[in-house]
């Protein structure tokens, strides 16, 4: 709450801001930017022709530099240990983070390595990158769920946030 017309926030307004801050940025990357840019590197190359690989690069780019500062924002405001009532979020909120990177060090060997002379498709760095995108994903969306019940313990709000994913997946 502000002060008495002093401009000043309260810590407990601030932690608030940051915490629905956190919420939509990771929202924003892993329900929004992370399927767009797989769809594109899917199913778009053959219309999009060399502009499938820069928009997928943008749009999962973009998505891990949300991660990134939205993990900053988690790490910030979360007060407690890994042992709390949300731990299973912050662990799984870690575990995604730290495949983020990970996932963009793939995405870039692949992207150095790739031939078109090449006979098949290697396991190392390309399936595991594919690989590694989907548990990702699948992990980060049960982590919007867990802290989305974290921050609002509300069936509904809950059913919304099943409809957004489920929407996304079919």
């Amino acid at each position: 709450a502000e002060y008495m017309g002093t401009g000043r926030v309260s810590i407990d307004r601030t932690r608030e801001l940051v915490i629905q801050a956190h919420g939509a940025l990771m929202g924003a990357a892993w329900i929004v930017l992370v399927p767009i840019g797989v769809i594109v590197a899917r199913s778009l190359k053959d219309a999009l022709g060399v502009w499938w690989f820069r928009l997928h690069v943008a749009l999962l780019g973009a998505a891990v530099a949300l991660t990134i500062a939205a993990f900053g924002m988690g790490v910030w405001y979360s007060q407690a240990h890994f042992r709390d009532a949300n731990a299973a979020h912050k662990i799984i909120g870690l575990a995604v983070f730290l495949a983020s990177l990970v996932q963009t060090v793939l995405g870039i060997v692949a992207d150095r390595l790739w031939s078109p002379d090449r006979g098949k498709t290697p396991v190392l760095p390309d399936k595991a990158h594919w690989w590694l995108g989907r548990i990702s994903w699948l992990a980060a969306a049960v982590n919007c769920f867990l802290g989305l019940y974290a921050y609002a313990p509300t069936a509904a709000g809950n059913y919304a946030a099943l409809a957004v994913v489920l929407v996304v997946i079919v």
